[in-house]
């Protein structure tokens, strides 16, 4: 793989020293040259270079203008400022204007120079790789953020003491509270009495046991004074540095519970309404044997 450089540099001594450097390092470099700012910048906005060597002081402008006008434009290059001296207020400049690094003109140059280019590259490289990773993160998080925030189901975050951390906006549409409201109080404020000893159980198991979903049914205190069902899976997530907290889902299964009650009661007058009918043939039977004899 070539590796494509620009030397921005006035002194034709300079260049030809430097072409011949990079030749005998024989690791596949192809060198365009510029003799000043303006037509280094022009380069650079029309081609893709891996590296920019640059003399610090040109005919026109220095090598930390174009390195502003570089980041004028949104272009970051690892770029390598190239000193007549080992002038230290000018090297930290340099790196302050968003150059990778710097070489000085001295009698260690042709030896300095291949190994300055190589570690640019990989500090580049590296440089790149990591933002690749953060935007991975950045994007991840929001798909994560906003999977919860239009999630039907209530998610929240409480400590081992029921206090919570954090709790999605749905809890509005299903109990009528605002997050804000909850945030920072006891969970098990908002939960029916007879319900707490059973959900705080659970939640114990989903500490003890990491990994391992823990299930329950409770009923929760709506704003407006109703109880609702919702079932409770909780995750322990306490060890997670940037969770530090059970993760729970609650899940409305008031209808579903409701539609069970029913069907339970169905199923009761049902039998009852058969044990009735087996009593009545019983007694009918009776009837029809008592008048025969």
């Amino acid at each position: 793989m070539s590796i494509r450089i620009l030397l921005i540099e006035d002194n034709p001594d300079h260049v030809l020293l430097t072409k011949r450097v990079l030749q005998e390092a024989d690791e596949g470099y192809q060198m365009d040259c510029a003799s000043d700012a303006k037509e280094g910048l022009g380069r650079i906005l029309q081609r893709d270079y891996n590296v920019i060597l640059c003399d610090y002081r040109l005919p026109d402008l220095s090598a930390l203008d174009i390195l502003k006008e570089i980041r004028k434009r949104g272009k970051d290059l690892p770029f390598i400022v190239i000193t007549s001296s080992g002038n230290e207020k000018i090297a930290v400049e340099a790196m302050k204007q968003g150059a990778y690094d710097y070489i000085v003109k001295d009698m260690s140059y042709e030896d300095t120079l291949p190994v300055v280019i190589q570690r640019t590259i990989e500090r580049y490289e590296a440089k790149k790789e990591k933002e690749k990773m953060h935007e991975a993160l950045r994007v991840s998080e929001e798909r994560f953020r906003s999977l919860i925030q239009n999630s039907s189901d209530i998610i929240f975050v409480m400590d081992a003491d029921g206090t919570l951390h954090y709790i999605s906006p749905s809890v509005e549409k299903i109990l009528g509270y605002k997050p804000e409201e909850m945030v920072g109080k006891n969970g098990f404020d908002y939960f029916h009495p007879e319900d707490i000893a059973s959900t705080q159980t659970a939640l114990a198991n989903a500490i003890q046991q990491r990994r391992i979903n823990i299930s329950t049914v409770f009923r929760a205190l709506r704003a407006n004074g109703s109880w609702v069902y919702l079932e409770f899976v909780a995750n322990n997530l306490l060890d997670d540095p940037k969770i530090k907290g059970v993760v729970v889902n609650a899940r409305d299964i008031t209808e579903r519970k409701r539609a069970q009650e029913e069907l339970a009661e169905a199923y009761y007058k049902l039998k009852e309404t058969q044990e009735q009918l087996i009593q009545s043939g019983k007694m009918a039977a009776m009837g029809q044997l008592a008048a025969g004899i």
